[in-house]
């Protein structure tokens, strides 16, 4: 028996994680970084099925950082801030997400 391409692994795919990411960026695009930050946190670790280079899977959480920033959710910021210094301790984008008065060491 043939599979549907409605019931296929890529469809389920798209569903789950594909049509939320391009909903996120189309939040943030429109600066409704609220939104953004609520349809890009719960798809951002599931990203990796899709294949791609390391950076370009790093824009989703950096377009989180971002869109945390802009629209006021600072505990997700600072958290998503800290889980990119644990991972990138000498990286200076990510020193430039720090608060006033924080430090990367």
């Amino acid at each position: 028996m043939q599979q549907s391409a409605a019931d296929s692994p890529c469809a389920e795919w798209i569903d789950r994680i594909g049509l939320p990411l391009v909903q996120g960026f189309t939040a943030f695009w429109h600066e409704n970084d609220g939104k953004a930050v609520e349809i890009l946190l719960p798809v951002r670790h599931f990203c990796g099925v899709f294949g791609g280079s390391h950076a370009q899977r790093d824009i989703i959480d950096l377009t989180l950082i971002e869109a945390a920033s802009r629209g006021g959710a600072r505990d997700i910021h600072q958290s998503l801030v800290n889980e990119r210094l644990a991972q990138r301790p000498y990286s200076r984008m990510t020193a430039g997400f720090l608060s006033p008065g924080q430090s990367s060491a």
